[in-house]
């Protein structure tokens, strides 16, 4: 899928993304989607724990820049854009939760 990631555990993941990769994840960011670009993201233990902090988020003045919904690799996720303009994808993604469950 053009992404290489990295699973730095308590729900932190490093990914390298070709270009057309990291536009297609983010949405219609402007500026924050231009390529070599920095995306962040924040794994959650469920698709509410998702809608609650896109919310809060939003609340304090992000702009939501890819609606929440579940995405064609199986994890539920929605980006926004922070304040300061950094994209961050809030996501739920059920295969790393049971993995954590297993490993408790």
């Amino acid at each position: 899928d053009g992404v290489l990631r990295f699973e730095l555990g308590g729900g932190v993941t490093f990914a390298i993304a070709e270009v057309d990769a990291y536009s297609g994840f983010i949405g219609s960011g402007g500026d924050a989607c231009r390529p070599g670009g920095v995306m962040l993201s924040r794994n959650t233990e469920s698709r509410e724990s998702v809608q609650e902090i896109v919310g809060r988020l939003e609340a304090l003045g992000g702009r939501v820049t890819r609606e929440m919904g579940e995405t064609n690799w199986g994890t539920f996720s929605g980006w926004i854009l922070d304040p300061d303009g950094h994209p961050w994808e809030i996501c739920f993604n059920p295969r790393l939760n049971k993995t954590a469950s297993s490993e408790s």
